[in-house]
């Protein structure tokens, strides 16, 4: 049985390694790496890493790894008229930041 509980004690952690129960408690690292086109200074690939370890748990580091391509739409007429400006939460004044 595996109890996840980040929050015993010793006391507990004890009680619950005689019962035959392992807790461990998840620790780990993200790293993200995000790629820039050197012409467009777009962002075209980001890569997640994270490695994870369980107290109490041995050999349970495992990593995992996940990357998103990114593809831009080319600029013509029509997908630049699909921009559309951010709205204006209510309570929230629009200024011009040129201060006119």
């Amino acid at each position: 049985m595996i109890d996840v509980a980040p929050f015993l004690t010793p006391g507990p952690y004890a009680r619950a390694r005689a019962h035959g129960q392992t807790t461990f408690t998840p620790t780990g690292t993200s790293t993200t790496t995000l790629y820039i086109g050197a012409k467009t200074y777009l962002p075209i690939r980001q890569t997640v890493t994270t490695h994870l370890t369980s107290q109490g748990v041995p050999d349970s580091a495992a990593d995992q790894t996940g990357s998103s391509t990114f593809r831009w739409l080319p600029v013509t007429r029509a997908n630049l008229a699909l921009l559309q400006p951010p709205a204006v939460p209510p309570g929230f004044t629009t200024v011009n930041p040129a201060g006119q």
